[in-house]
């Protein structure tokens, strides 16, 4: 009996933390230096596109919609997955290609421990980890664009996956 409840917890605290991080916004302290308008040295992120093994899901940047698409991992493996950062009109974030160096990809501290996420770099706007998940089924892993100049997240959202 104990298992169930506490595969209800794990949901929950797994859909809490979905929630918590895709209500998060990216701030900028108004005391950093900008060169030219604020707008310009912000990511204008309106998409994740996270792709692995031939699928990909499309995780929005914006909080009330779903993502769609799916992508599967597969369990006790070292899974290569790419994080693809686009405007709407789904070319890399210019922002995020000329600063690719202010940015990094990581989990959030709110990652499963059934999960291990190893950013391993990529290229323009694409970023890479390796994921490494123990468990089959559904499961939520929080991600962060993490903005090294700034020291904080720019955005933090999560994409949902099946493990086989």
């Amino acid at each position: 009996m104990a298992q169930p409840i506490d595969q209800f917890r794990r949901a929950s605290r797994i859909a809490f933390a979905a929630l918590a991080l895709s209500t998060a916004v990216a701030c900028m302290d108004s005391t950093d230096p900008v060169d030219g308008d604020d707008d310009d040295d912000e990511p204008d992120v309106a998409a994740i596109v996270v792709s692995a093994g031939g699928t990909s899901a499309t995780v929005p940047n914006a909080n009330a919609t779903p993502q769609t698409g799916t992508v599967t991992l597969v369990r006790n493996q070292a899974n290569q997955v790419s994080f693809r950062f686009v405007t709407a009109n789904g070319q890399d974030d210019p922002v995020i290609v000329a600063q690719r160096s202010e940015f990094r990809l990581q989990a959030s501290s709110l990652l499963p421990t059934s999960l291990t996420f190893t950013g391993a770099g990529g290229t323009g706007a694409t970023f890479t980890a390796t994921i490494i998940p123990t468990v089959a089924g559904q499961v939520t892993i929080p991600f962060e664009l993490f903005n090294i100049a700034h020291n904080h997240a720019e955005l933090a959202r999560s994409v949902t996956v099946t493990v086989q």
